[in-house]
């Protein structure tokens, strides 16, 4: 397996594997489109390839002194392969490298996989978002500092 940054060509690939594991909650081509063409110095959209496939993708971005993971997504066959871990760390890696104090996500508060996975990094539960997905879902925001003072996330005590 090999981590690349997505390129226009790698959008078909990234929207069925969005497809097929999101359904109906899955970002459309136009929103995968959107963010691939907004990877500048504050983004990445990083892939993980195998064999010349698409297995895996991750998007993070940076909000002033913080960076929030919007997504991390790994085909079905490749799942618990550590594909996921491998998107997340360089996606944390690539935070601190651009002076990010803290990484922040969101992930639906039944998705045990993913909350197991991000709080295995170190990630803690920092809030709760009732009815954040469309499914109806709550989210648990989740935080990971990574250097000096946190900062501010909407919907989060303040940290001491």
């Amino acid at each position: 397996m090999i981590l690349r940054s997505a390129a226009p060509a790698d959008l078909p690939d990234v929207q069925r594997l969005e497809a097929a594991l999101f359904g109906e909650l899955a970002w459309s081509e136009h929103a995968l489109a959107a963010e691939l063409d907004q990877t500048t110095g504050d983004r990445l959209f990083l892939l993980a390839v195998e064999d010349d496939s698409c297995i895996g993708y991750a998007i993070v971005v940076l909000l002033g002194a913080g960076a929030d993971l919007l997504r991390i997504a790994v085909a079905a066959p490749a799942q618990r392969q550590r594909v996921a871990t491998a998107l997340l760390d360089a996606a944390i890696s690539w935070s601190r490298e651009r002076g990010a104090c803290e990484v922040t996500l969101e992930v639906a508060e039944t998705n045990r996989p993913a909350i197991g996975l991000y709080s295995g990094a170190g990630f803690a539960q920092i809030a709760v978002r009732d009815r954040y997905y469309a499914s109806g879902d709550g989210a648990l925001v989740m935080g990971l500092v990574l250097s000096g003072p946190a900062p501010d996330v909407p919907g989060r005590e303040p940290r001491p």
